[in-house]
């Protein structure tokens, strides 16, 4: 079970459709929160998945310092 992804933004709940539509996914073992990347450094260790937006690129070092030792794998 996923605990938590984080987002910097939503993309018009997207994903959230994309897990209801599924036959293989389980709506209640997902939690979709979208939080300012500035609270990340809070909230990162209850997350599973953080899915980070271009709009925020400027702040990838910031997140990179956070997310590095909690073993994220990272994607550009």
């Amino acid at each position: 079970m996923l605990r938590r992804w984080f987002f910097n933004y939503n993309v018009n709940g997207q994903y959230e459709k994309t897990v209801r539509a599924s036959k293989k996914l389980n709506e209640e073992d997902f939690e979709f929160v979208a939080i300012p990347v500035d609270l990340l450094e809070h909230e990162a260790d209850n997350c599973d998945v953080v899915v980070v937006g271009p709009q925020i690129a400027h702040k990838l070092d910031y997140i990179k310092k956070i997310i590095d030792p909690k073993k994220f794998r990272t994607q550009s």
